[in-house]
């Protein structure tokens, strides 16, 4: 049986780095998990050995992305090396999106942006965005997107549009959602090589990493929960029990997502948590 296996059924932390690279923060319109405060994340993460999570706060993706960085920054702040922070940004605040950026990237925790086009109700193509995704060109910085199938999210237009910024690493979150998502997803991942999936969705369950990694190459793959949207128990489970080898497995975990926080330029560097410092397979 597999080693991580073996750890997670026994409840030990399981010797790799787990860094979730797909969460949010305070309530939403429909009810969470928990209360999506940092304590509440924080005990779920070391129930199950998760070292750290990068995330956004909801606020972010609604009534002000200003307000939900300084919201996301305050709460983290009692735990350093536990939390990290994607820029939220918004087309419909576009006056204020330079600084807004500028101001995120001088603190190093921030180690990537947040788009919902969904929840924003523009289209990910639409010029409005383009200052973040020349922002994450400019500095090599990984963009969490929110992906759907048959909308403004779809993978199809993400990869479109990431074509233009090959020196940004675009995070396909939820891998468009659904199979047709998933198929649409690989094949955008098999034209722009600077396209990435990660693993969190409530749709797809059985053997979703396995065909993922099979499909687009395990170094492109990166485990995120949606912590509090769903519970990051079961989404780490997914990883865990994937039929690949526990090298692949300790890649999608965390080692990943761990090199592209390596790869921005022109910021200070990302404290990285001292777990990051552990072997994985290179």
């Amino acid at each position: 049986m597999s080693d991580l296996i073996t750890r997670f059924q026994n409840r030990r932390p399981l010797g790799v780095p787990v860094f979730d690279a797909h969460a949010h923060m305070g309530r939403w319109i429909f009810p969470v998990f928990n209360d999506g405060s940092a304590t509440a994340m924080l005990r779920t993460m070391d129930r199950l050995g998760v070292d750290a999570v990068a995330l956004a706060h909801h606020a972010v993706m609604g009534p002000s992305p200003a307000d939900g960085n300084r919201l996301a920054e305050a709460q983290i702040e009692p735990y350093p090396g536990r939390f990290y922070l994607y820029c939220g940004y918004s087309p419909h605040y576009l006056d204020e999106g330079p600084a807004l950026l500028t101001r995120a990237f001088a603190d190093p925790r921030y180690v990537g942006i947040k788009l919902h086009p969904s929840a924003h109700e523009v289209s990910v193509d639409d010029p409005r965005y383009r200052p973040a995704f020349e922002f994450a060109n400019d500095h090599a910085l990984p963009i969490l997107i929110h992906t759907w199938v048959g909308g403004g999210c779809r993978p199809e237009l993400v990869g479109n549009v990431a074509a233009d910024f090959p020196d940004a690493t675009v995070i396909m979150g939820h891998h468009g959602g659904g199979w047709a998502g998933f198929a649409e997803s690989v094949t955008a991942c098999g034209a722009h090589p600077n396209l990435v999936c990660d693993t969190c969705t409530s749709e797809l369950t059985y053997k979703i990493v396995d065909r993922l990694t099979e499909a687009i190459g395990v170094r492109r793959v990166l485990f995120g929960s949606d912590i509090p949207f769903l519970e990051q128990d079961a989404q780490l489970g997914k990883v865990v029990y994937a039929r690949i080898s526990d090298d692949d497995k300790a890649r999608v975990l965390g080692g990943n997502f761990l090199d592209l926080l390596k790869r921005r330029r022109n910021l200070p560097p990302v404290p990285l948590p001292p777990v990051a410092h552990q072997q994985y397979a290179s």
